[in-house]
């Protein structure tokens, strides 16, 4: 899906482009599951989001997020499910390249729900397959 980027938006016509735009501004809390290095976790500071926290299962990628942007809330997590985190507490989730990447995919969405406020937006990327 090609979405236009919007006058603020950091990225050209890519999954981060498409997240930027589908992420509310000014809401209370944004969680980026598999944030690895941060910057996308980052670029959402523009929008006025309260409390922006990642989670990643590399505990390489998230001291380095962790020093490139001590601002953020990154957590290191050694597991998909259960999450760290309290129920409803986000009103937007990053899933982006990252669930084919996961054994329990249900597991993983039915956590995400219960993190997720009930209005809150869930946006999911997968990458594009090419066969040859």
């Amino acid at each position: 899906m090609r979405t236009a980027p919007s006058l603020g938006n950091p990225y050209r016509y890519n999954r981060y482009s498409f997240a930027w735009e589908n992420v509310p501004p000014s809401s209370p809390a944004h969680l980026d599951f598999g944030c690895g290095d941060g910057r996308f976790l980052a670029s959402l500071k523009t929008k006025g989001i309260d409390r922006l926290v990642g989670v990643d299962i590399s505990r390489d990628v998230v001291c380095r997020a962790r020093q490139r942007f001590p601002e953020l809330e990154i957590l290191h997590i050694s597991d998909t499910v259960p999450l760290p985190l309290g129920d409803a507490q986000f009103m937007s989730i990053t899933l982006m390249d990252v669930i084919e990447h996961i054994d329990e995919q249900n597991a993983l969405l039915d956590e995400l729900n219960h993190v997720l406020k009930h209005d809150g937006v869930l946006i999911v990327t997968v990458p594009n397959t090419t066969t040859l």
